[in-house]
This record gives C-alpha cells, sequence and structure tokens, in this order.
C-alpha cells in the first residue's frame, strides 16, 4: 500500500489509510478482503 500511498502524494500509508476511511467508509484493508471475496 506504501507505493499506492506514494503515487497519491501522501507521505506515508497511515495517512493515506486515514484519507481513504474518510472518502469511502472502510480501510483499505477493509476494501481489499471486500473485493477479494475474503471475510
Amino acid at each position: 500500500m506504501t507505493g499506492v500511498a506514494f503515487s497519491f502524494g501522501y507521505s506515508d500509508a497511515s495517512a493515506f489509510s486515514r484519507a481513504y476511511r474518510g472518502w469511502f467508509g472502510e480501510s483499505p484493508t477493509q476494501a481489499r478482503h471486500r473485493m477479494s471475496g475474503e471475510n
């Protein structure tokens, strides 16, 4: 996820994760699990 965070201009993954949660209402990890069908 660090690479994704940097590509969106965030200096660290935790800042990106907080922003992602604000935009989508779930963490990037939760979204990844949901999209892959994991519980």
